[in-house]
């Protein structure tokens, strides 16, 4: 799951010491690995497309974008997630085991 992969990831960008990362965001409409290289105060993005809904030709080539950008964009997806489902009318389900 994207979530379950973009917090950590997240945090390792952040720290001074980061140099590179790699991670595998799959589902059920695409799939990609994504390796990331800190340059200075850039990362570089090497994304290879397994699968895409659409042009994945469109989706060729590194990305280079500056490390608190990247960081600060997807921490705004993730505020919309929190808020979204603090907002939301339902509660998580509850699972019970029974021995009868």
């Amino acid at each position: 799951m994207l979530l379950d992969d973009l917090v950590p990831l997240l945090e390792e960008v952040r720290r001074p010491e980061f140099s590179e990362a790699a991670v595998f965001w799959g589902s059920d409409n695409f799939s990609a690995e994504w390796k990331l290289t800190r340059e200075g105060g850039d990362l570089r993005i090497h994304a290879r497309w397994h699968s895409t809904f659409g042009n994945p030709e469109s989706l060729r080539g590194d990305v280079v974008v500056g490390a608190e950008e990247f960081v600060r964009e997807w921490s705004k997806v993730l505020w919309r997630v929190v808020t979204d489902v603090a907002q939301a009318p339902w509660s998580w389900p509850t699972t019970t085991s029974s021995s009868e």
